[in-house]
């Protein structure tokens, strides 16, 4: 006698199975899908075409409590610079919709800004305790579209007296 040959639903269904397994472990938990986020981040009203305005503190105001974790980088190891946040500026021609897009895309909030230079520093989630860490995040940053400028942003004198 030969085995019964197994239901083709059956088949399907562990075969599919198997497909939703591999994409959840192979999924970024931390950051949803780019076309994901776009398409969560679509500019609905003529209001959102404005840029949003560039903050201006005194100096290490605007700067969260909890971003003081600072990286050297190794072309300049005497110079310390935060890890999760960085100074950006974009194109004259990118519309407050692409802005917002762009800080959506890599889950940035704006927390101070270079009013006269057109810049806002972003806080981005943790890159890393590397600094080619911290590149590898200014690199994606700069090949978004409408982007002009990123640096990495330096931490100030007083903030390496907190570091322990």
């Amino acid at each position: 006698m030969t085995a019964p040959a197994p239901d083709r639903r059956f088949v399907r269904i562990r075969q599919c199975a198997r497909l939703v397994v591999l994409a959840l472990a192979f999924s970024s938990v931390e950051r949803p899908h780019p076309a994901a986020a776009q398409a969560a981040h679509r500019c609905v009203a003529p209001a959102d075409s404005a840029r949003p305005p560039i903050p201006s503190y005194p100096p290490g105001l605007g700067i969260p409590d909890d971003a003081h974790d600072v990286v050297a980088s190794p072309l300049e190891p005497e110079v310390t610079y935060y890890r999760r946040l960085l100074e950006i500026a974009f194109d004259d021609s990118t519309s407050g919709c692409g802005v917002r897009g762009v800080l959506a895309r890599h889950g940035a909030t704006v927390v101070d800004g270079i009013p006269s230079a057109e810049t806002y520093v972003i806080e981005l989630p943790d890159p890393g305790a590397s600094w080619a860490e911290v590149a590898a995040e200014i690199v994606g940053l700069e090949r978004e579209p409408g982007v002009a400028s990123v640096r990495a942003r330096r931490a100030l004198p007083t903030d390496m007296a907190a570091q322990p």
